[in-house]
């Protein structure tokens, strides 16, 4: 940035600094002032030898007031008016005349935190700034503040729909702390929620309608929680997460949902309405296979979809709790190159505003978001940016608001807040426009420094900035960026630079910058690098000559300072640990004190620069000496109580009287400590020197030396805020002091006069000490105020103003704050006379006034360190050195071999005889024996190298042959034909591996289970068809057999028991029985026939299903769906076919190089033959020798190498390399090579050639040697020539030579062929393999989708198969109660059988007994009391009083009123007592047959319950099916989705459009020849089929007429009986009678007799009932008049008792309305019932006069009718 543009972007300042704290009205001036000055009676200067005394009296004096100082805490908090006093002051009385320090400027706030940006209305902006909330007017750049109230810091600020209201959430250390809502714009405090988190909140929010409010708090509790804010209630409570929460919002469409988010989580809620009341509950949302991210930001889309960042730097967009899509921008790049912090939806215009770690806002349509899918290779989805607009200066943006609706207000963590000026058109990249609004501190404040005589501070920032600001007119000078960051800074003393303008910056590279401030920028003096690690501290020594750095590592670097503001490395020296923290110069400049975090102080003393030599090295050993810093141990005791009593204190306030005793129990305990304090020093000296003690760890945050001999030092830890004077003489410190309680002290500083002391402290706090300039000494005076919070805010740096009016405090979040001095008093013409500002010179006259030096050269990023830069100069000298020394050495040499050389030439130039011997001018005599020992060395070593690189070249060539070649099953060779020139080759195959084998065999064993399985199906279908047909034939027998009862009805003895009636009662059962047979050989209109569903089974097992694939609703059968296990079993038996196919071929090819090895041999023989046949005509013709080829033979290549084949090697390269130079063969003919055996292209030349002649191979010859042999010996022998042989020798021969050149014809003819046969075979094999590489590839595609959906199908199928195994258990439990049914049914059935024939056996008994028939009737169905029959096993006797009977009890009553039965008169006993018995029997059989019915209704409801169940099994069972189906369906879709190559041959293509393959071939489909074949031949069976089955419908349609006219006959012949019978009953009887009745009815009427009996027994019943419900009405009306005086009396006494028991009253009066009932309902209901009694017996009166009728008609019957 140039300084143009710096200056178009001034800080908002107050006009003056005396103006703005001496004016009775500031901008400020509706805000409460911060904390008053008050003395600290709680801190001592120093601790000499009474320190014991000192800190008991300092513990005790806290432990006094800390009742009252807790009162007045909580007295001031409850005012509500904001005053920070109250947070950590004590309440003592005020003794400076101005009483507050106010906030004049907030000169930089914190730019990196989060949703820390909110508008209250289009001009305001409230953002939080340490412990108060900032209000900045955007036009004017005015602010107002607004402290907090919680002492802790403004951990959120959120702004209310209405931006009527606004909420403060804080943090707090000693209590939980309050959400603070205020309105606007008065400022005034309207709500307080309280107890919402323990310790801080992290974010805030109000709900869309203001009515609601979410707060989320922080470490340790991380509660979520909803308020009605306006009553202060709370609503809900819950957990958000267990890590830190970023953000909450609630949503703007829905309501009772809101979302969180934070560190690796985005979490979304509602406000479910539950059973046990209104709850919060959460759903994470499922990163799935993404990487966990934070998400810092979020949107909620109009329909509900959430859009969120991440880490990555694309935008998730979520659904239902899961990653949607993943979005990106067009080429897969992330929406961002850096981590997205922020994002805005603007619901007019629906689009989305996202910013990222790559300083750039893209804009994005929120409907194209909403409607992003993403592809089928992951989540990601591409969307291209509407538009994008890059920030000045970078950065990530923090904050993003809509002003209006024309600019975006962004806050940037490089420390910057801007307006972005929007075009009219969105979607233009080139319209917009950013501008700075303020420039702020980016990385934190490293340090401030004031000058001493004008109103400017110097600030650097974490970013590798330095600033200048002039706080009292408001103008920022131009500031110097760095590439690096900042760790530390320092001024140069007044000494080295009386302005204070020269600083030193250190960096995190390791680097040192000197820099000089000027009125037009910053000059660079010097910028060395003594490092490659960050520098931690730096500081110059008051003389200003030396400068020292210190590393993180532990190194501290020193420099000398020169008049011109150089830096001069001198050394650097290691120190005895790492993490320092701080250092200072002793006031002498000799010694350097470093602390470290380990809580060891160091000190190193300086040598004279000039006794130091650095010019090899910068390390040099520097005396040191080490200080550990310790806590006295009594002082840690008394503070371990006074923090036990502070606790307490803060802990509850109702325990102030205790405390204060405890107090006053110290305080007197304390005299006897300080009486006992030298006893005790001397006592605990040896346990204080005792190094194996524990001591507590104490952090040196500060440090300061306190004259020669002692030094101060500031600890953390446990003694946090403790100012320790130590000395190197003593291991314990001399004194204590309370600097700060309960915090360190990080910051230390004094004002340019003296007069004050200012310290900063890690929770925020900053401390202003009144001091006497005359000695230094505290002066009582004090200031105290919490600034910047609590949370990772420490003060960094206190810079006081040079005339001491005001102060400005910085911390490590980036807040930089100028207050007035609350303890400073000085006239107004005083202030502004001292206010008068030196101008700064500009960088030219700066440079001028110093000599005229110029700006020193800026580092490089990869600058090497001091010490590399040493180290690497005196290497580069050393080489040099050598590298001359060398040179002159080589030079030297040259010399002296020019004169040895010149010695022996002039040596034999002279005359032999004054010639030297040779040996006497070597140089060196041994020197040739010392070469030759060196080269026989060196050949040794050379011939050692050979045979190892053989011996590694043999070792790597087997290694090599393991890897490529062991596992192969056959090696790839190539065999040639003899003639044709033709060649066939073998397929390389490997060698399957043992897991593979045994997966094929499993596979081979599962398929051929499955083929049996087949088998078995198929005959079982066939058989089905037989069987039924048996079955139905055994069905027909069964329903056309004759009744047993007919066909004994002939046969029956005339003269039988029965009687005429009964016969004809058993011939209708028979017919009856005949009829129900008939009936159920009926099949039903649900009938199917066994051969027909055997036939359709048939069909479904043999005809296949030849839809489409494609085909929406298509499904494979349940044998035939695909599975993993399946999928890759056709794998493994395609591979085994592949394999088995390549095996063979191989072997075929193996064959025939066999077969060709066997031929080769045959014509070499017979080129032997053939060349003596040759020799004997006479004939010159070539004969080579025949042999494999070395491409036929491969496994020999793979052998050892040999020396032959080494030589033949060379001799190649040797003829190659000839060859190319165009010098092959040169003057030797041609036969330069020949020596190199035979090429290749001869023997394939020497095979060419074997047909033509002489390479054939002779075939064997069955018997002894021939003819041409007996000549050749026989010419051999005589010596003959060849023309001295005969004619017929000659011919013989001639014959001889052509039969074997036929031979050989014929023999490499047949050898050709195969090999063309074999080419033929490879070819096609070529092609099967590809079709079946390609058929491999789909079902590896098809086994990945089916291994996807796997795990969905193997819980449907688990699902099926526990459905199915529960209504196979059902179907169990049906069988077994069937059965059980059956057998109670056929029990029932004997018990009946048994009961008629204790009835027939009565009627056999009574048949001759007319006289007493009835009677006995009457006694056999009399029902009677009868003792109730028990189990064997029940333990009681025989006989019960209860009354038992049999079923049936309404049919007549009991003769208890007719008196005690017995035997008819005239009446044989024993028959009497024969019928006895058999009453006894049937009411026997009556009881076993009511137990029976009772089971029987028992099974059948068990059966209809089971019934039910097994229905919604079925139906589950159905819905289960269905999921499977569906799946199976979508498993089906996606296997189509998968691209499949089918190999097709042209005659193989019938889709034809005029005898042309079309361009256009989706309407195809590909069908087998097989499959095509059994269609056609499955279309004539069809058709004869439907043939037959027209033939067969006729042949039926004919027997349909027959049985109709059958039916009509028998029909007609029916109606003809059923009139002739209507007319004999009319003739006969006079009506129709129900011939069914009269088999009912006996000879005698017993039923009337039994209703007679029975309404004789109710009579008497009634009766008697009636007498004893009289009797029992008269007992209970007397008994209710005793009870009622009673009741009465009690009721009387318990009124008068008293009044408290009319609950009880109430009850004993109910009971008493209970007991009294009117006798007359009583009465009454008993005559209603009788009148009920008597109506049911003229009831059946009247039926038994019927009865008699009847019977009495059927008496007068005449058989003459029918004689």
């Amino acid at each position: 940035m140039d300084t143009d543009e710096q200056q178009a972007l001034p800080l908002a300042m107050a006009d003056s600094v005396h103006e703005a704290a001496n004016a009775q009205e500031v901008e400020c001036s509706g805000c409460p002032p911060l904390p008053a000055a008050v003395p600290d009676e709680a801190s001592t200067a120093q601790q000499p030898d009474s320190a014991l005394t000192a800190d008991a009296d300092e513990a005790v004096s806290a432990a006094v007031h800390a009742p009252a100082q807790l009162q007045q805490q909580q007295k001031q908090r409850n005012t509500g008016d904001g005053t920070l006093a109250a947070a950590g002051v004590p309440a003592i009385a005020l003794v400076a005349a101005d009483p507050t320090a106010s906030l004049l400027q907030v000169i930089s706030f914190n730019a990196a935190k989060r949703n820390n940006l909110h508008l209250l209305d289009d001009d305001t902006l409230l953002m939080g700034v340490g412990c108060m909330v900032l209000l900045l007017h955007l036009p004017t750049m005015k602010q107002r503040w607004l402290p907090g109230r919680d002492g802790g810091g403004v951990a959120a600020v959120a702004v209310h729909p209405s931006r009527q209201h606004f909420l403060v959430a804080e943090r707090c250390k000693s209590r939980p702390p309050a959400i603070y809502i205020y309105a606007y714009p008065s400022l005034e405090l309207v709500q307080t929620l309280a107890a919402g988190t323990e310790r801080s909140y992290s974010c805030a929010v109000f709900s869309p309608d203001g009515a609601m409010l979410a707060s989320v708090g922080s470490s340790p509790d991380y509660l979520l929680t909803l308020w009605d804010w306006a009553s202060g209630a709370t609503l809900l409570r819950c957990k958000a997460f267990s890590q830190e929460v970023y953000a909450v919002r609630f949503s703007p469409h829905f309501a009772g949902s809101l979302v969180t988010c934070g560190t690796g989580h985005i979490r979304f809620w509602r406000m479910a309405d539950t059973f046990t009341g209104l709850k919060l509950q959460g759903d994470l949302g499922k990163f799935g296979s993404l990487e966990l991210s934070d998400v810092a930001a979020f949107v909620e889309l109009p329909d509900g979809q959430v859009l969120s960042s991440s880490e990555s730097g694309s935008l998730l967009l979520w659904d239902g709790g899961l990653v949607k899509a993943v979005i990106a921008r067009p080429g897969g790049a992330p929406c961002h190159a850096g981590p997205v912090e922020v994002l805005l939806h603007d619901s007019q215009s629906n689009y989305v505003v996202s910013g990222g770690g790559d300083g750039v806002l893209r804009l994005w349509d929120a409907a194209r978001l909403a409607d992003a899918e993403p592809g089928e290779g992951g989540a990601a989805c591409q969307v291209r940016p509407a538009a994008e607009v890059v920030l000045p200066g970078g950065g990530c943006p923090r904050g993003l608001l809509w002003q209006g609706r024309s600019s975006w207000l962004v806050l940037s963590d490089c420390g910057a807040l801007l307006r972005v000026a929007l075009p009219l058109n969105l979607l233009d990249s080139k319209g917009f426009a950013a501008s700075r609004l303020l420039e702020l501190h980016a990385g934190g404040v490293l340090g401030a420094y004031t000058c001493p005589d004008r109103h400017v501070v110097i600030t650097a920032a974490g970013s590798g900035a330095i600033n200048a600001i002039s706080y009292r007119s408001g103008q920022v000078l131009p500031q110097r960026q760095f590439s690096s960051r900042a760790t530390c800074m320092a001024m140069l003393p007044v000494s080295a630079d009386a302005e204070q303008r020269t600083a030193v910056l250190g960096f995190a590279d390791g680097s040192l910058r000197l820099l000089r401030l000027c009125a037009d920028g910053w000059r660079l003096l010097a910028a060395v690098k003594p490092y490659k690690v960050p520098v931690t501290c730096v500081a110059a020594s008051s003389d200003g000559q030396k400068l020292a750095a210190v590393a993180s590592d532990g190194r501290v670097f020193f420099f000398q300072l020169t008049a011109g503001a150089a830096l001069w490395p001198q050394l650097s020296c290691q120190l005895p640990g790492p993490s320092p923290s701080c250092s200072c110069w002793s006031p002498d400049g000799c010694c350097l004190l470093v602390g470290f975090s380990s809580g060891v102080a160091v000190e190193l003393t300086v040598p004279d620069w000039n006794s130091i030599d650095n010019s090899r090295t910068f390390e040099q050993s520097v005396p040191s000496r080490t200080y550990t810093v310790k806590l006295p141990r009594q002082r840690q005791q008394l503070q371990h109580t006074q923090q036990q009593l502070q606790q307490q204190l803060n802990a509850d306030d109702s325990k102030a009287s205790d405390l204060q005793a405890l107090a006053a129990e110290l305080q007197a305990n304390s005299v006897d400590v300080g009486a006992a304090a030298a006893q005790l020093q001397q006592e605990t000296s040896e346990l204080d020197d005792d190094p194996f003690a524990e001591q507590p760890v104490l952090p040196v945050t500060w440090l300061s030396y306190k004259g020669s001999l002692s030094f101060l030092v500031w600890v953390a830890g446990q003694g946090a805020g403790q100012v320790l004077e130590c000395s190197w003489d003593h291991a314990r410190p001399l004194s204590t002091t309370t600097a700060m309680a309960d915090a360190a002290v990080t910051a230390v500083s004094s004002s340019w006069s003296g007069s004050y002391a200012l310290l900063g402290s890690a929770d925020g706090a900053v401390r202003l000490e009144g001091r006497h300039t005359s000695n230094n000494m505290w002066d009582g005076r004090h200031w105290q105020c919490p600034l910047h919070g609590l949370r990772s805010s420490p003060v960094t740096a206190l810079a006081m103003a040079f005339d001491d009016s005001c102060f400005i405090s910085a911390a490590k979040d980036g807040s930089l704050l100028l207050l007035s001095n609350p303890l400073h008093r000085q006239p107004a013409e005083a202030a502004n006379a001292a206010a008068q500002d030196l101008q700064l010179p500009s960088m030219a006259a700066d440079a001028a006034a110093a000599g005229g030096l110029t700006d020193a050269p800026d580092l490089q990023q990869d600058a090497p360190s001091l010490e590399e830069a040493r180290q690497a100069a005196q290497h580069s000298q050393q080489a040099a050195a050598a590298a001359a020394a060398r040179e002159q050495l080589v030079a030297a040499v040259a010399v002296l071999r020019r004169e040895h050389a010149a010695l022996v030439a002039e040596n034999n130039a002279r005359p032999p005889g004054q010639q030297l011997p040779r040996h006497m001018l070597d140089i060196d005599a041994g020197l040739d024996a010392l070469v030759e020992q060196e080269r026989a060395a060196l050949l040794a070593d050379a011939k050692a190298q050979v045979a190892y690189d053989a011996e590694l070249a043999q070792l790597r060539l087997r290694k090599l042959q393991a890897y490529y070649t062991a596992s192969l099953a056959v090696h790839h060779l190539t065999l040639h034909a003899l003639r044709s020139g033709s060649s066939v080759s073998t397929i390389r195959q490997a060698e399957l591996p043992k897991e593979l084998l045994l997966s094929i065999q499993e596979a081979e064993q599962e398929e051929a289970a499955q083929q049996q399985l087949r088998q078995d199906l198929s005959r079982q279908l066939s058989n089905t068809g037989s069987a039924s047909k048996k079955g139905s034939a055994h069905l027909q027998e069964l329903a056309g057999d004759a009744d047993p009862t007919r066909q004994g009805l002939p046969g029956q003895d005339a003269s039988s028991m029965q009687s005429r009636a009964e016969l004809w009662r058993q011939s209708k059962k028979a017919r009856a029985a005949e009829w129900a047979a008939f009936n159920a050989s009926r099949p039903d209109e649900t009938y199917e026939a066994p051969a027909d569903l055997a036939a359709l089974a048939e069909a479904a097992a043999t005809i296949g299903d030849y839809k489409l694939k494609s085909d929406a609703g298509y499904a494979l059968p349940e044998d035939q769906r695909l599975t993993p296990s399946r999928k890759r079993s056709q794998m493994l038996l395609l591979v085994r076919d592949m394999t088995s196919a390549q095996s063979s071929f191989n072997a075929r090819v193996l064959a025939l190089r066999d077969e060709k090895r066997g031929l080769l041999a045959r014509l070499n023989a017979a080129r032997q033959r053939l060349s003596v046949i040759n020799n004997l005509l006479g004939i010159a013709e070539p004969l080579p020798e025949l042999h494999m080829l070395p491409e036929e033979e491969p496994e020999q290549q793979l052998q050892d190498v040999s020396e032959a084949q080494v030589a033949e090697h060379h001799a190649a390269k040797k003829a190659a390399a000839d060859k190319a130079a165009g010098t092959t063969a040169g003057g030797l003919g041609g036969f330069a090579g020949a020596k190199a055996g035979p090429s290749k292209q001869a023997a394939a030349d020497a095979h060419k050639q074997a047909g033509a002649g002489g390479s054939a191979a002779a075939a064997k010859q069955p018997g002894g040697a021939s003819s041409a042999d007996a000549v050749q010996r026989s010419a051999s022998e005589a010596g003959a020539a060849p023309a001295t042989l005969s004619h017929t020798q000659l011919r013989t021969l001639h014959v001889e030579r052509q039969h074997l050149l036929d031979d050989i014809t014929r023999q490499c003819a047949a050898f050709d062929a195969s090999i063309a046969a074999a080419r033929t075979a490879q070819l096609e094999l070529g092609v099967g393999i590809k079709a079946a590489e390609g058929q491999l590839l789909a079902m590896t595609r098809e086994l990945a989708v089916l291994q996807e959906a796997e795990v969905q199908e193997l819980v449907l199928e688990g699902k099926r198969a526990a459905k199915a195994a529960e209504q196979a258990e059902l179907a169990g439990r049906l069988a077994e109660v069937g059965r059980a049914l059956d057998a109670k049914r056929a029990e029932g059935g004997a018990a009946a059988a048994r009961r008629a024939a204790v009835v027939a056996e009565l009627e056999v008994l009574l048949a001759d007994q007319d006289a007493f028939r009835e009677q006995l009737t009457k006694v056999f169905n009399r029902r009677i009391k009868r003792s109730r029959r028990h189990s064997a096993g029940d333990g009681s006797g025989s006989s019960d009083s209860e009354d038992s009977c049999c079923e049936g009890g309404s049919d007549s009553g009991s003769d208890d009123e007719a008196g005690e039965e017995v035997c008819p008169p005239g009446c044989e006993p024993g028959l009497y007592e024969r019928v006895v018995e058999l009453r006894g029997r049937r009411l026997d059989e009556e009881e076993a047959g009511g137990e029976v019915g009772k089971a029987l209704e028992g099974i059948r409801k068990e059966r209809e319950l089971l019934g039910k169940k097994a229905r919604l099994l079925e139906q589950a069972l159905a819905a289960v099916n269905q999921s499977v189906l569906e799946f199976q369906q979508e498993k089906q879709a996606r296997l189509n989705q998968l691209p499949a190559v089918v190999s097709l041959r042209l005659h193989q293509v019938e889709f034809l459009e005029g005898r042309r393959l079309p361009h256009d071939l989706s309407g195809a489909v590909v069908f087998s020849q097989q499959q095509l074949g059994r269609l056609k031949q499955r279309m004539q069976e069809l058709d004869e089929e439907r043939a037959a089955l027209r033939q067969q419908q006729k042949e039926l349609r004919r027997q349909h007429h027959q049985l109709q006219a059958d039916k009509a006959a028998k029909q007609g012949h029916l109606a003809e009986l059923s009139a002739k019978c209507r007319d004999v009953q009319m003739l006969k009887f006079g009506q129709v009678i129900d011939v069914a009745l009269l088999d009912t009815i006996g000879v005698r009427n017993r039923a009337a007799d039994e209703l007679r009996e029975a309404l004789k027994q109710q009579l008497s019943t009634g009766t008697r009932e009636l007498a004893e419900w009289d009797a029992k009405i008269a007992a209970k009306r007397r008994e209710l008049l005793a009870l009622s005086r009673e009741n009465t009396t009690a009721l009387n006494t318990v009124t008068e008792l008293t009044r408290t028991q009319r609950e009880l009253e109430a009850a004993v009066m109910a009971g008493r309305s209970a007991l009294w009932s009117d006798p007359l309902d009583a009465r009454r209901a008993a005559v209603a019932e009788r009148d009920k009694l008597v109506a049911t017996i003229n009831s059946r009166t009247g039926h038994l006069d019927s009865l008699r009728s009847q019977i009495a008609a059927l008496k007068r019957k005449d058989t003459s009718v029918y004689s």
